[in-house]
């Protein structure tokens, strides 16, 4: 058999007329009429079959035969042939082409939608709790420069929570990781409006708004959303949504042991909290977490159901009065209101049965 073609020295870009002479197991090529290698084919490397581009041939010393004879050179190379002739075939039907990029898209939206949130949330439960405090604290850095204001809470009022969150509720938090908890008071405004709201920080920072706190009418009520945070922050909620954003970089942080890129990413946790959404699978997680607490510790989970239900008369009615209708990005942030609140009147019902679990 013979195959026509150029041959390239290695690392060179000039070609030369040659022949690629075979038979069962040896070859022979003759470059400018002169034999130039010998050997066994077997030794040959046989690059993949793409279509109608030129097919290349490795020798052992590393120069290059390059052939258009496609056909002859896949009956030449029998190891190759099944392979190659499949993915020509493949590459030369469009009904396979499509049906390829369908499987594509499907794999990458499995991988997307189950795969990286489950490897994020094993990142998360990985990373020492070193890691959450050095984020926490770059981001507590700037939504104070970008988000919040400082606090008008009297500082009397903001002793007196932090004082019953230290003593009636932090004993009552499971006691597996022992996480840096602390309340932070701030004016959060969009405008004219004042926000009620409170968030958590992966490392156990806690803030809650003037407005949140004024719109509480009870100590039960603002437990249950301190508690709901709380369940954020066991859960490790926040970070497990900053990994998903920046996968990839966090893999290879992880990988190679390096946690300093951590601190670097406090602002981009700082900029997700801005526009947060949980998913609901997140919200209900911590939802139970916090009623689960208040039954253990005799708190009625209806004081949730009214202070969700107080936020949310009152934004709407403040969004009815300056009719902007971009505060309705607020709402969004917590979805499936009307059935969380469901789920806090079930719960109540579970502790008006004197039940300290409700499943």
């Amino acid at each position: 058999m013979q195959l026509n073609g150029y041959w390239y020295a290695k690392d060179s870009a000039t070609q030369h007329s040659a022949i690629l002479q075979t038979d069962a197991e040896n070859y022979t090529l003759i470059i400018d009429e002169k034999v130039h290698y010998s050997g066994l084919i077997e030794h040959l490397k046989l690059d993949d079959r793409l279509g109608n581009i030129t097919r290349k041939i490795t020798l052992e010393d590393g120069s290059i035969f390059t052939c258009d004879q496609h056909d002859l050179i896949d009956t030449l190379f029998t190891k190759h042939k099944r392979a190659n002739r499949l993915l020509h075939s493949l590459e030369s039907n469009l009904h396979w082409v499509l049906i390829s990029i369908v499987i594509l898209i499907v794999s990458i939206y499995i991988f997307v939608d189950k795969g990286i949130p489950y490897f994020s949330e094993k990142i998360a439960y990985a990373l020492p709790l070193k890691t959450n405090e050095v984020l926490s604290e770059h981001t507590m850095d700037a939504l104070d420069k970008y988000l919040f204001k400082p606090s008008k809470i009297s500082l009397a009022q903001q002793e007196d929570i932090r004082k019953h969150f230290q003593t009636d509720l932090l004993p009552n938090l499971p006691e597996k990781e022992h996480f840096n908890y602390h309340l932070n008071f701030r004016l959060l405004q969009d405008g004219n409006l004042s926000i009620p709201n409170a968030m958590a920080l992966p490392s156990g920072e806690i803030i809650l708004t003037d407005k949140f706190v004024e719109l509480c009418s009870s100590d039960e009520e603002l437990d249950s959303i301190i508690y709901h945070e709380v369940g954020h922050i066991v859960h490790r909620d926040s970070l497990k949504m900053l990994i998903e954003g920046t996968f990839i970089s966090v893999s290879v942080m992880v990988a190679l042991g390096d946690l300093n890129g951590f601190a670097d990413m406090g602002v981009g946790l700082g900029s997700m909290l801005l526009n947060l959404q949980y998913s609901r699978e997140h919200e209900s997680d911590a939802d139970r977490f916090a009623f689960d607490l208040m039954l253990k510790n005799r708190i009625d989970p209806i004081a949730f159901a009214t202070i969700m239900k107080r936020m949310n008369c009152y934004l709407t009615k403040r969004m009815q009065s300056l009719k902007e209708e971009h505060f309705s990005e607020y709402i969004s942030t917590h979805p499936q209101t009307k059935e969380r609140i469901e789920t806090a009147k079930r719960y109540s019902d579970c502790f008006k049965e004197g039940l300290t679990q409700c499943r």
